[in-house]
């Protein structure tokens, strides 16, 4: 570690609530240049607050921050940037429609034609040499959507290490990644301390932490309770200090089991290069463990499984009762009927309403309604009940997910499908971003739900969780299973061999990264292109230069409010009261210049124009953002209010 005077950030102070008990209160805390430190704590102690003030999505109430000893005031992402400051997050925040090129280029994109024209072979070639760096080669031109949740993690990692920063914030990097994936990115961050850049480090995984960090943090409850060099705590003494409590470590299930009948059988299953000839069963009271390297298509099974991905070969059976085969492909409504439920990796994108309330969501799937009516009481009983059972950290079952961290996240999430009674219930990934005290009791729960006959089937890239749990583990690679294993024959050893790779095996994605596509841009150029030389054929004064400057005018407020709008739909929202805006500025530009009006002169026209354009968008912005009103509902208000 490279020690340096004065310390390169300074944290003094820094307290913030969200209207309920501080979810940070005085914390200070100091970060070497050169240096990792790691930030521990339950989720809810309040790291993700202090990652978000660093990095600018939220402001501190109070406190001070400095850098290089002098003040450093943080009140956006763009000021943290600039002062050299980047983050990655534990969720996602990629754009899924656009490819790995967009996420990693937006707002860097390298253009030609003095900024008219994006440069897409340049664009895709900062890309690809930034993804080897953090050890990955697959085709960056496919839409994020169609990639793991472990690549679209690393296009994030690989975006913030290419942007230079002076301070690096990791918040559950591993979360999603495979033991190779995890290993090239350690690889990164040991290059990046060499080179001076301070890491800070938040994990729940204590051996990343001991592996990495030269200091380590611990929040409880919003509150800094210890600060130590690494080499003078032990993970049981972290354990403590985060909990406030001794934790008995989780051991391997010592239940009896006994074979109760098939739940679910899965026979020959197979889906393009995705899987092929996949054949299992699970049996009530039973936990089976997928185990494999991320991409190996676990995930991509038991999606099939449930009805949202279709699969082309095969045959499942619910109770040893036909379900589905590859001329009948039932929906996920259809597999809830059946019993079948699943808690899926990706729960921002795929598991949970953000914006409703923990209530709202827990009984999202299995509403509880009477003539049709919802039963708000009976809704409430739920909501109370897995709040207590699970110690979902909120101020109450109204609050809304967004406002949870991520383990708390992840319970809310568990409970939705739990709440459907499920007899068959696949877990993927479920303590990703989990504290330990609440991964112990998730496994506890899982342990349960088996003990009670229900059959689970759990998804893990952790081998240590896979081991604890498991009866019997299946080992995939590469699309196909590779190996059962029995409680007694399961070791790291051996599942680490049976996921592997082949040597002589060749996937796909190789010929897939050395195409080159042919960018949205040209293709899009191509069609204007012939459209216009159709028409200038069947009417030859279409290319005139007096139409041509016609057309001009009257097409360029368009491409001007389009090119704003594009920052609004990459936000992922929505505006429709921008044509009502467009012709309340041409209002007030005639009124303020006609000379029957106001006889102003133009260039007060046009200040009064953009000062209602920015009023109206500044209220649309503040209700979305602030009052977190959907923007579809106050576009559609404002609109209503510009007519």
């Amino acid at each position: 570690m490279t020690n340096a005077s004065p310390n390169l950030l300074e944290i003094s102070g820094i307290t913030k609530s969200y209207g309920g008990p501080p979810a940070l209160r005085a914390v200070d805390l100091t970060l070497a240049a050169g240096e990792i430190l790691a930030v521990c704590g339950e989720n809810g102690a309040g790291k993700s607050t202090l990652n978000k003030i660093l990095s600018g999505s939220i402001t501190a109430d109070s406190g001070e921050i400095r850098m290089d000893g002098k003040p450093l005031v943080i009140r956006s992402v763009a000021d943290a940037e600039a002062a050299g400051i980047a983050i990655v997050h534990q969720e996602s925040v990629a754009f899924l429609s656009l490819s790995a090129t967009d996420n990693h280029q937006i707002m860097r994109e390298p253009t030609r034609i003095g900024g008219l024209w994006l440069d897409r072979p340049e664009m895709r070639h900062r890309t690809v040499a930034s993804l080897a760096a953090v050890g990955e080669d697959f085709d960056p031109d496919l839409p994020l959507e169609a990639r793991s949740v472990a690549q679209r993690q690393m296009v994030a990692i690989a975006r913030a290490v290419d942007a230079k920063c002076r301070v690096l914030i990791l918040d559950e990097p591993t979360a999603s990644l495979s033991a190779r994936e995890t290993e090239a990115l350690f690889n990164v961050i040991q290059k990046m301390r060499r080179d001076g850049v301070s890491i800070v480090y938040v994990s729940h995984r204590l051996e990343e932490i001991f592996a990495l960090a030269d200091r380590v943090a611990v929040l409880r409850d919003g509150q800094l309770v210890a600060t130590k060099p690494i080499a003078e705590t032990s993970p049981e003494d972290l354990i403590r200090q985060m909990v406030g409590r001794d934790v008995e470590p989780t051991a391997g299930s010592v239940r009896e089991r006994t074979d109760g009948p098939v739940a679910l059988r899965v026979k020959g299953l197979g889906r393009g290069t995705a899987f092929r000839d996949v054949s299992f069963s699970v049996r009530q009271g039973e936990i089976l463990a997928l185990s494999g390297l991320v991409g190996a298509g676990r995930s991509e099974v038991v999606r099939a499984v449930f009805g949202i991905d279709r699969f082309d070969a095969g045959e499942i059976l619910v109770g040893e009762k036909p379900f589905a085969d590859a001329s009948r492909h039932p929906s996920p409504g259809d597999a809830v009927k059946a019993g079948i439920a699943l808690v899926p990796e990706d729960r921002q994108h795929e598991g949970l309403h953000l914006l409703l309330s923990l209530r709202e969501n827990m009984n999202m799937v299995a509403t509880p309604a009477r003539l049709g009516v919802i039963d708000r009481r009976e809704e409430a009983t739920v909501g109370a009940e897995f709040m207590r059972s699970l110690s979902v950290k909120a101020e109450s079952d109204l609050a809304a997910v967004s406002t949870l961290s991520g383990g708390n996240q992840q319970k809310v999430l568990v409970a939705k499908w739990l709440a459907t009674k499920p007899s068959v219930l696949i877990l993927d990934e479920p303590t990703r971003g989990v504290d330990v005290g609440a991964k112990a009791q998730i496994h506890e729960i899982i342990r349960e739900l088996a003990a009670a006959g229900m059959a689970i089937i759990v998804i893990s890239s952790e081998m240590a969780e896979v081991l604890n749990l498991a009866d019997r583990v299946l080992v995939m690679r590469q699309g196909s299973i590779s190996g059962e294993l029995s409680r007694a024959e399961a070791d790291q050893a051996r599942l680490l061999e049976l996921s592997l790779p082949l040597a002589t095996d060749e996937t796909a994605e190789v010929t897939t990264s050395a195409r080159r596509r042919l960018p949205a841009e040209a293709t899009v150029a191509a069609l204007l292109a012939v459209v216009l030389v159709g028409v200038s054929i069947a009417n030859p004064a279409f290319m005139a230069t007096g139409n041509l400057r016609d057309m001009l005018i009257k097409v360029s407020p368009a491409v001007i409010v389009g090119s704003f709008l594009t920052l609004v739909v990459l936000a992922r929202e929505i505006d429709i009261s921008v044509g009502s805006l467009m012709g309340l500025c041409a209002a007030v530009l005639g009124i303020a210049c006609s000379p029957d009006r106001m006889g102003l002169p133009v260039p007060v026209g046009i200040a009064l124009c953009l000062a209602t354009g920015l009023t109206v968008g500044l209220a649309n912005g503040l209700l979305v953002a602030k009052a977190r009103i959907p923007s579809i509902i106050v576009t559609l208000a404002m609109l209503t209010v510009l007519h």
